[in-house]
This record gives structure tokens, C-alpha cells and sequence, in this order.
């Protein structure tokens, strides 16, 4: 598995990210190419990746329904994620970086 990242869109596949990529824009050559990264837990907005980044989860098919985070770790991710959503909306391509990985290992708040 990979991540692909157009300007505003996720995509496991290169099939998926060239498709979003004509829905917003992106240049094949500006898609973003992470080939190691795994989907480790998505959420209606957001999706956690194995290289510790947080995403937006828009384009991602709802067969990857994979959930690795405890209910309490994905509460307050989604906190983090949304207090910066006015930020997200100039510059969605790019996800907030605040130590996700340390977040990921709450189980319990």
C-alpha cells in the first residue's frame, strides 16, 4: 500500500490519486508519492498513515475501514485535526504537524 496526495485528495492507488487529480487540479507530476506509507485508521475526515502522518481522508474508498486507534486516541485526534480546520481550508493539501504519532499512542484520556 501508498499514499497519494493531490492538492486536496487521498488515494491508495496511482489509478485513484490520477483520477482525484483531474477532479482538483493537480498535475501528475505534483501528486505526492509516499510508497511505504500504510493506512492505519481512517476516519470520516481524517486518516492516520504508519509514517505518522494525519490526512485529509477525502478520497479514500470506504473499503479501507482498517481501525487502529483506541475510541479516546481517535476523539482526541479528531480535536487537534479540527481546531486547525480553519487553516486546513487555505492549505488542505498539507496536514497540521503536531506530534501525531505521540497522540496515536493514548489509549486512554
Amino acid at each position: 500500500m501508498a499514499r497519494y496526495q493531490t492538492r486536496r485528495y487521498v488515494a491508495i492507488s496511482w489509478v485513484d490519486a490520477t483520477r482525484l487529480a483531474r477532479i482538483d487540479g493537480t498535475p501528475l507530476d505534483d501528486v505526492l508519492e509516499f510508497p511505504d506509507a500504510r493506512l492505519l485508521h481512517p476516519t470520516e475526515w481524517w486518516a492516520y498513515w504508519s509514517d505518522g502522518q494525519l490526512t485529509t481522508a477525502i478520497g479514500l474508498s470506504e473499503e479501507w475501514q482498517v481501525q487502529n486507534l483506541s475510541v479516546a486516541t481517535e476523539s482526541l485526534m479528531s480535536q487537534v485535526w479540527m481546531s486547525k480546520s480553519r487553516w486546513l481550508a487555505c492549505a488542505s493539501h498539507v496536514s497540521p504537524q503536531c506530534g501525531w504519532a505521540i497522540l496515536a499512542d493514548i489509549q486512554d484520556v
